[in-house]
């Protein structure tokens, strides 16, 4: 550990005020160490002091010093291991997942998600990030519910930021992606939408997306198709449901 200033762990005060009484003990454990993290008191690969050290200091039990732990590992700020100790995760390691509601294995992805999972995987493994595929897992039920549940397992784990690839839906159904990608926001997680908007056309969400040109790829379609002498070109695809939305319109 670097000596350069003296982390708040070693030298916590124990004169709380009103405030500090009401807050649950092992919350103002987890935000002291944590504003230590931020004002760099602590270093990625630094060792923090042991569980029965922190609760001296804390004058806590070492359930609650173990809850705070558990904390910041979730929120991916620290990596335990059994020996070896508790240590400041390095920055550059992220806990991010490509989260595809729609399947319940790896094998729905199909081949565009397929491709899309290898790209995202072998990025994440280039800035030594961690990819997860998060999944429903399970048919029938409540779809809704199957869903909310895949993403409070993302919020649990301290996932930092999602590849959000929303489910087609029928219309009644249509603001359950949004519902799921509220969650995910309200929890401080970054979301990027994947192939289509979680919101249908003609709107627009506030979100990144990253998906493909259809409206580039129908335009060269068309035209290739009236240059082979073709006159009644229609499109074909689900009614209401966002896929339409990334194309726009309809052929006549």
């Amino acid at each position: 550990m670097r000596q350069q200033s003296q982390p708040t762990v070693a030298r916590a005060d124990k004169s709380a005020d009103a405030a500090e009484v009401r807050r649950p003990r092992h919350r103002h454990v987890f935000e002291t160490i944590l504003g230590d993290i931020a004002a760099g008191l602590f270093q990625p690969g630094d060792r923090l002091p042991t569980e029965a050290e922190l609760a001296k200091t804390f004058s806590a039990s070492r359930t609650t010093i173990a809850r705070a732990m558990r904390d910041l590992k979730n929120k991916g700020l620290v990596n335990r291991q059994r020996g070896a100790g508790t240590h400041i995760a390095m920055r550059h390691e992220k806990r991010i997942a490509l989260f595809a509601p729609f399947t319940q294995s790896p094998a729905d992805l199909g081949w565009i998600g397929g491709q899309i999972h290898a790209h995202l995987s072998e990025l994440a493994a280039q800035r030594r990030d961690h990819l997860r595929l998060q999944i429903v897992g399970r048919t029938g039920g409540n779809r809704l519910e199957q869903m909310m549940t895949a993403a409070r397992t993302l919020i649990a784990e301290g996932v930092a930021g999602v590849f959000y690839y929303p489910v087609e839906l029928p219309r009644e159904e249509a603001h359950y992606n949004k519902m799921v990608v509220d969650k995910l926001l309200s929890a401080g997680m970054a979301v990027i939408c994947v192939d289509r908007d979680i919101v249908s056309f003609p709107e627009r969400s506030k979100l990144a997306l990253v998906t493909y040109d259809n409206r580039r790829a129908g335009y060269l379609v068309t035209d290739h198709l009236i240059k082979q002498g073709r006159r009644r070109i229609a499109f074909i695809g689900s009614p209401f449901v966002s896929s339409a939305a990334t194309i726009g319109g309809s052929g006549r």
